[in-house]
């Protein structure tokens, strides 16, 4: 599977780009086979996707989420991609061995080192420790209140 990661862009299979500036109209297509995927007030805010790595024989997930209220022109807000064969697993800490998996898993397929940020958003492998999983996750902007929610989580993330 192919990605390309540049400034704010990933471009998976060169047939995915994930922007801050890519809306749900040309993002959410017939020509892939996207599903609902999280619904709040009868509304879906999240849709996710299974992409085949065929050279690797495994699954790798990617969820995206809009600017709210969600219509044909709302702004992907952030994504969460992870291969199925490394998103699973324990760890004690934030920082752990599902966490350094994935960021050599995206380093190995982008060339890009993560975590990066800037004014366009962040990018970083996440950890949940509630389901035990970890994802790469990327948060745009947009994907905050205002000015102040989005400081808070620059100051908090350090970048």
């Amino acid at each position: 599977m192919k990605l390309k990661f540049q400034l704010n862009s990933l471009t998976i299979c060169n047939s995915i780009l994930l922007s801050p500036c890519q809306t749900k109209k040309n993002l959410i297509n017939k020509d892939l086979s996207w599903e609902e995927w999280i619904r709040n007030d009868n509304e879906v805010v999240s849709y996710k996707i299974v992409l085949i790595d065929k050279k690797n024989k495994s699954k790798i997930f990617l969820i995206v989420n809009f600017t709210y209220p969600v219509n044909d022109g709302s702004l992907l807000s952030s994504w969460y991609l992870s291969p199925e064969n490394i998103m699973n697993g324990e760890q004690s800490k934030p920082e752990g061995k599902v966490t350094k998996a994935l960021r050599k898993w995206f380093f190995d397929k982008t060339n890009t080192e993560i975590p990066v940020g800037g004014d366009w958003g962040h990018l970083d492998a996440a950890y949940d420790h509630w389901n035990t999983v970890g994802v790469i996750a990327c948060n745009y902007r947009s994907s905050f209140k205002n000015d102040s929610e989005w400081k808070d989580y620059r100051r908090r993330n350090k970048f």
